[in-house]
């Protein structure tokens, strides 16, 4: 059995992609891939009880649940807990095949043996990795969208729900953004403006939007009128330009996120999803909430993530699981304020 290779076995794999993940925190890898993680820092909780009671104050106090199992409505309190309680279960799974399997036990040489270890190892880590990319979909859809929707074909789970943000927040801009005509830095001070009225007189802390966005801000007049005095200057505009002229007129950083993550639909084909539309500009708090992590029982309820070993005899079957109990919940409703800067409908 491929699994049952002392290098492939559950403590030495769950200590692979403990290290993996350190290593990734450490060079800082994780923090470019996830900008969002520190919208939503990781809060550890001790009971699982407290995970799910936790996210059931989240949902009656800022969301509204309004489907799960494919859609049938929630009818009580226990049955929300229910939902939240499946979904907070993140994770994914590699299989290896018959091919793998025989070549492993029956190796022309070392080396060939060798490869379907590092094989399994790096497949590991993917699967790790995919938690991760997954639990950033889910922050992302809160922080850029202010609603979610999860769908799980394999366990026929779903779950939708709308944050109730302040719908004033969702503003437009004068002029759509990279016209010789754009006034971007009013727009993002009408903004501000906006954001203060509900987070009281508080500014936002990042602007967040996607590079085609950030391209036609370079590229707006108003933008080349204050570093060229010319609306339609043929200068190049620096990104350091563009960070001086924020601070001079006290407007946050600028955070690119052009992070996209792929997920499978129900009828089993796969769809990629762009966590930031263009022309869609995200002014928001440092904090909006947290990424609850909590005890698995397939990690001797421990924190974190875990990993699984999984050997089948009929048919034989052989895969590694990686997943968490995690789910992030958004706890500032107003930190944020969305700026349509595309076209405008007349």
């Amino acid at each position: 059995m491929v699994l049952e290779d002392k290098r492939l076995q559950q403590p030495s794999l769950q200590a692979f992609v403990n290290e993996a993940d350190n290593m990734r925190n450490e060079d800082g890898s994780n923090l470019t891939r996830y900008p969002l993680s520190q919208a939503f820092p990781v809060e550890p909780v001790d009971e699982i009880d407290n995970v799910y009671n936790i996210m059931e104050a989240q949902i009656q106090a800022a969301a509204v649940i309004t489907g799960f199992n494919s859609g049938s409505p929630i009818r009580s309190k226990g049955q929300g807990k229910q939902a939240v309680a499946q979904l907070t279960k993140i994770q994914n799974a590699y299989f290896l095949d018959e091919v793998e399997i025989y070549h492993y036990r029956n190796p022309r040489t070392a080396a060939e043996k060798q490869r379907i270890i590092d094989s399994v190892l790096m497949s590991t880590n993917d699967l790790s990795v995919s938690v991760d990319d997954t639990k950033e979909y889910i922050r992302a859809q809160m922080a850029y969208n202010g609603k979610f929707d999860y769908a799980d074909p394999m366990t026929q789970t779903r779950l939708t729900f709308d944050l109730d943000r302040p719908q004033e927040n969702n503003i437009k801009s004068a002029i759509q953004w990279g016209q010789a005509d754009s006034t971007p830095i009013s727009d993002l001070q009408s903004a501000v403006k906006q954001y203060q009225k509900t987070n009281g007189r508080k500014k936002p802390e990042i602007i967040n939007m996607s590079s085609a966005t950030y391209e036609k801000l370079t590229r707006s007049g108003q933008i080349k009128n204050e570093l060229f005095a010319d609306t339609k200057s043929p200068r190049i505009v620096t990104n350091d330009m563009i960070t001086q002229l924020l601070n001079s007129v006290g407007l946050p950083p600028i955070q690119i996120d052009d992070n996209e993550t792929t997920i499978e639909n129900e009828d089993g084909t796969y769809t990629t999803h762009r966590h930031l539309k263009d022309d869609k500009v995200v002014l928001r708090a440092a904090v909006l909430g947290s990424t609850m992590s909590g005890p698995a029982i397939e990690n001797n309820f421990k924190n974190g993530k875990f990993v699984e070993v999984v050997i089948s005899q009929d048919p034989h079957t052989e895969k590694t699981i990686v997943g968490e109990v995690v789910m992030p919940v958004t706890k500032n409703i107003n930190g944020t304020v969305y700026l349509n800067v595309g076209a405008q409908e007349e």
